[in-house]
């Protein structure tokens, strides 16, 4: 198994190994918008879809400024979660898109310009969902 940390460590790797398994996609998710926040992305909002749909279990949603913007985002957000041993299991809207969805399995964020952010309103859409707070540190404990 692999242990995967966001700092500060809290508990050591035998308390982070017994996590639940319900706990891990929200630490995965809190982790994309702590990386997206580096990357300046705006208005960072983290859902809890997984009593809504069967496909993910969090929904990551942020801003950018641009298209160019959308694709350093996401290049960083790829960059730094596979320096920690996690992998996409897809990408759609990489190539001039004004919305691009990374699939994380278990987690898929959504990156938009603001006018097609405003467009597709997923926040409303999942409106009953639960905000998971982003913003404590995330511990992320992997054994795919």
């Amino acid at each position: 198994m692999e242990v995967l940390l966001k700092e500060p460590l809290k508990g050591s790797v035998e308390e982070l190994s017994r996590s639940s398994d319900d706990d891990q996609p929200q630490n995965l998710a809190k982790l994309c918008a702590q990386i997206l926040d580096k990357a300046k992305m705006e208005d960072i909002k983290v859902l809890d879809v997984k009593n809504a749909l069967q496909i993910a279990d969090c929904f990551v949603l942020a801003s950018a400024r641009n298209v160019r913007h959308i694709k350093a985002a996401s290049t960083e957000l790829l960059k730094e979660l596979r320096q920690k041993g996690i992998t996409r299991r897809g990408i759609e809207g990489h190539r001039d898109s004004k919305w691009m969805l990374v699939d994380l399995m278990d987690v898929v964020v959504h990156l938009f310009v603001p006018e097609t952010r405003e467009y597709y309103d997923l926040e409303n859409l999942w409106g009953d969902c639960s905000r998971i707070s982003w913003k404590e540190p995330a511990t992320v404990v992997m054994d795919r």
